[in-house]
């Protein structure tokens, strides 16, 4: 008879209300930071937890440069100064 306990463990560790899912999952996030022109400059190809972090750590970088932050294939954040460029 197969033995189902390393699912059931699995199973336990999704529903457990005490875990935090997002502490458990990593992104691949690109910080993308342009010219004035809306051509990227840099790429910088980091892994995270957290869009929110991810994107205060792009205005670190970017130090008042226009960026974009994309999580995956999605973009998350564009600066105010690239509203204007398209996906």
């Amino acid at each position: 008879m197969a033995s189902f306990s390393g699912l059931d463990s699995l199973a336990q560790q999704a529903f457990n209300p005490t875990r935090n899912p997002v502490e458990a999952s990593m992104h691949d996030y690109e910080i993308r930071i342009l010219r004035d022109n809306s051509k990227v400059a840099a790429l910088i190809a980091i892994t995270g937890t957290s869009d929110e972090a991810m994107i205060r750590e792009a205005k670190r970088i970017a130090q008042d440069r226009p960026i974009e932050v994309w999580r995956e294939i999605e973009c998350i954040y564009r600066s105010a100064r690239t509203m204007h460029r398209a996906a």
